[in-house]
């Protein structure tokens, strides 16, 4: 075995590829992970599903040192009727399963405490202020957000009812020890008709920040009857206070798609994407980068807007593309994947990703009609705003990934700041994207990235932190047969100094440890 290693890693020195990771061994008898956690070095939680008696069953799997130490089902019962499995987290290192419950015409929330050491959860206890009525807007209305220091847990669930004219949400904050930080409700400050992508964090001091754009009805013209984007809208929420902030500039941009982050100082900073405000019908258009610095009551401090650069918007277009955007350039179906704030340059570096899906319908071979959902998860786009407002840079790395029926599984990228940091991204790629000296491709002439294709490889893609300047390298190439990376299982630790990622084979998984 240690010969097998030892040959690996010559064969990964001989080929120039990073060796900035180490690949620990099969892990076998585990179920499909949606999710992991991270408990510490080389122990981790899984989240995963197993078959039990018929169905589906959610379990706990951990691991330490790439071995699995224990299996735990997950509570399925709360007093003494059906209960949901909504989900796991881990908060400052302490397991909670939260599950909801129907009792009669009302609806609870849960939290059930698990022991590591036995594998044996706790004593339900009721979490909400108050029941929720089961005729609630939304068929599954509990959303579970975490801190990024990972000390608070957030839940948000709507309350409103369907013949109300507003959007009420119910909130709550509680930390490892499951003391109550934060809970209240809220109004919408728009009508509910017109609310889209309502979204929430949870700070780093247990506070609760929510967003969501407004649309309206046009009643004249060629969209008439059709929903517009006028204006976005952000909350802090602080108990009983709540605090409200419009983010349109004085040009009607508005803030499209955005992260949040919290300074020292309990200051927001809201980082993203801006969308030139039109009246023509809604569109996922983006027309330039935005950062706003707003006081803990949401008073405005500082406001940036960045038009996307030229050669920005044209990079990796192809001849035809260019001719048709050329006389409205701009973006499309960019989504904000990760967000960091780097306390030594004092500044935000932000990831965002374009994606969507295409139906496709096709009769078979016996003249069934048949319907392919295929999944695009392609360029990535990157930028860094100074704290104090400055914009420093914008860049993007033109990428292609095509699946069919997956939703994308192999697909996106995981990404973390290193140790001196700058931003890297690990994804799935092409070999024939690399030149025969180990260069990139110009991206005018890049392929697909199916992962199917024998010529299969990682690419670790590294942005100075300075100057946003890109750096290509192979990081992990394909030395087993039917395995593959899993970019969207990656996951790093509160400070950063535990990142992990998957390879996925036939019922087994590597963990991967990256060292920088």
């Amino acid at each position: 075995m240690k010969l097998f290693i030892t040959l690996i890693a010559a064969c990964i020195t001989f080929f120039g590829i990073s060796q900035d990771f180490k690949i620990g061994q099969d892990v076998k008898n585990i179920g499909a992970i949606k999710e992991v956690q991270i408990l510490g070095p080389n122990e981790y939680i899984a989240t995963s599903i197993k078959q039990r008696i018929g169905r589906n069953k959610i379990v706990l799997e951990h691991f330490v040192n790439n071995q699995k130490v224990k299996e735990i089902e997950t509570p399925y019962r709360v007093n003494r009727s059906l209960g949901k499995f909504e989900d796991f987290i881990l908060v400052d290192g302490k397991g909670f399963a939260f599950i909801s419950d129907q009792v009669g015409k009302s609806r609870n929330l849960y939290i059930e405490s698990l022991d590591l050491e036995d594998g044996d959860f706790g004593k339900a206890e009721f979490i909400m202020e108050d029941p929720l009525p089961r005729n609630r807007q939304l068929p599954s209305a509990f959303q579970f957000k975490i801190s990024s220091n990972k000390k608070y847990v957030g839940i948000m669930v709507d309350i409103s009812l369907k013949g109300d004219t507003i959007s009420t949400y119910q909130f709550v904050v509680i930390d490892s020890d499951k003391n109550t930080i934060n809970r209240g409700r809220f109004n919408l400050k728009s009508p509910k008709d017109g609310n889209i992508d309502f979204n929430f964090w949870v700070t780093k001091t247990g506070k609760i920040v929510a967003y969501h754009k407004e649309c309206i009805q046009e009643n004249v013209g060629l969209f008439k009857n059709k929903f517009i984007l006028v204006r976005s809208h952000l909350y802090r929420l602080d108990n009983k206070e709540v605090y409200h902030s419009v983010l349109n500039n004085t040009k009607d941009d508005v803030a499209y798609e955005v992260e949040i982050e919290e300074g020292k100082d309990s200051s927001l900073y809201v980082h993203g994407f801006y969308q030139h405000q039109s009246h023509d019908q809604i569109s996922n258009k983006i027309h330039g980068a935005i950062f706003k610095k707003f006081s803990p009551r949401l008073d405005l401090e500082i406001e940036t807007y960045e038009e996307f650069p030229t050669e920005i918007l044209l990079m990796g277009l192809t001849e035809e593309e260019v001719r048709k955007q050329r006389e409205n350039l701009s973006m499309s179906d960019y989504f904000l994947r990760n967000s960091f704030i780097d306390t030594l340059h004092n500044c935000i570096i932000g990831v965002a990703e374009q994606y969507y899906k295409l139906e496709e319908s096709y009769p078979d071979s016996r003249g069934y009609l048949r319907t392919e959902t295929r999944y695009y998860y392609n360029d990535i786009l990157s930028y860094r705003f100074n704290l104090d407002g400055r914009f420093e840079w914008i860049n993007k790395a033109p990428k292609i990934q095509v699946t069919a029926n997956d939703k994308g599984y192999y697909s996106s990228f995981f990404s973390y700041l290193n140790d001196n940091q700058d931003l890297v991204v690990i994804y799935n790629d092409d070999l024939a994207n690399y030149l025969e000296d180990g260069d990139y491709i110009d991206p005018s002439k890049q392929r697909e990235s199916f992962r199917r294709r024998s010529g299969y490889t990682t690419t670790k893609l590294t942005l100075d932190n300075s100057t946003g300047e890109k750096e290509y390298e192979k990081f992990i190439t394909k030395f087993q047969r039917k395995s593959s990376l899993v970019p969207r299982l990656g996951y790093s630790n509160a400070d950063g100094s535990v990142r992990i990622i998957l390879i996925e084979a036939q019922h087994t998984y590597k963990f991967v440890s990256i060292l920088d």
